[in-house]
């Protein structure tokens, strides 16, 4: 288990919010651009290239969760959350987490909210959730708001054979508004995805150990923007993303964060490609 501990520890990083600008040219004004701030807050945790410009976001997760106390189970609970995020341009090698807080830093931002989990039977849970918060472009000088409302909807199946299969699906809506230019955006988001999972009769410490492969569409409507087309500058309508994770039957803390699960996943899509990485299944 200490052999793993440094991979849990940037997997735990898992997907939330992040800040980064988008279709942008090498041999422009970075602060002569219109930029969008909107497609990085949805992609989580990894390192992309989004319209031909090498992206990487790191979000730090603090979140606290609250459990109905006749819930033996933990299924109902309300989770609140305001994830860090640090989002940098034009990462060249891998090493760029150990770049935190130097001059490649792009955005900082930070984005509160709250998930409700509710059951709506053995097999599904809904979870209603919005977030809203602020951040800065240390390259524009540009000050902006970011917001998300939406809801996720997870069936479960468990088999004897030990395989566990899984459905989500969720809509969003994600927006923002920038300060200095004074631009606005927004746009729709659907997502759907599968995941299948087996036990494989492997344990560490009397904790059983699964391994599952899944695979997430994510499709954007930019035709349902409140805000003006910046949206359309760039080419990301559907973005396609198969991985593979390893997970425990009971949660292990892990340099004091629950763990249960890790993924590791590649995004393919109009404008998009890149490694994202994870925890639970984002659903």
């Amino acid at each position: 288990m200490k052999v793993l501990r440094p991979l849990f520890l940037f997997l735990l990083l898992s997907p939330g919010f992040a800040a980064a600008q988008i279709a942008l040219d090498q041999d422009v004004d970075l602060e002569d651009v219109d930029t969008s701030y909107i497609y990085p807050v949805v992609m989580g945790t990894g390192v992309y290239q989004i319209d031909g410009r090498k992206l990487a976001m790191l979000t730090i997760p603090i979140s606290i969760t609250q459990q109905r106390e006749d819930d033996d189970d933990h299924e109902y609970g309300l989770k609140w959350y305001a994830p860090v995020t640090i989002g940098y341009d034009q990462i060249s090698d891998t090493n760029w987490l150990d770049k935190v807080l130097t001059d490649e830093l792009v955005t900082l931002s930070i984005m509160p909210g709250a998930q409700l989990t509710i059951p709506l039977s053995d097999n599904w849970l809904i979870r209603p959730f919005g977030q809203a918060g602020i951040g800065q472009d240390f390259v524009s000088h540009e000050t902006f708001a970011l917001a998300a409302l939406g809801v996720r909807v997870l069936g479960t199946w468990k088999y004897d054979s030990g395989w566990e299969v899984r459905w989500g699906g969720a809509v969003r809506y994600a927006a923002e508004y920038q300060f200095k230019s004074h631009n606005d955006n927004g746009f729709a988001l659907m997502e759907t995805g599968v995941d299948f999972r087996r036990d494989t009769g492997f344990s560490v410490m009397e904790n059983k150990i699964s391994a599952g492969v899944y695979y997430e569409l994510q499709s954007y409507l930019p035709e349902w923007t409140l805000g003006e087309y910046l949206v359309d500058r760039s080419n990301i309508h559907e973005v396609h993303e198969l991985g593979i994770s390893m997970g425990l039957a009971k949660p292990r803390k892990v340099f004091g964060v629950s763990l249960t699960r890790v993924r590791v996943g590649y995004k393919k899509g109009s404008g998009v490609k890149g490694w994202t990485f994870g925890t639970e299944f984002p659903f």
